[in-house]
């Protein structure tokens, strides 16, 4: 996932990168974060997301 979708090198953590693993395997759940780099790759790849600033 991290070459495929040129996460490398994005400043986020392996905590992070497990979170975007997780959301993704589940398409109908969204992801909440206050992150706004996480929120940021999250939208990127073509995520939903709900909360946040």
């Amino acid at each position: 996932m991290i070459e495929k979708l040129s996460l490398f090198g994005s400043g986020l953590g392996w905590v992070d990168m497990n979170l975007l693993a997780s959301v993704r395997l589940r398409p109908a759940d969204r992801l909440w974060t206050l992150d706004s780099r996480l929120a940021e790759t999250w939208a990127r790849i073509g995520g939903r997301s709900s909360g946040g600033t």
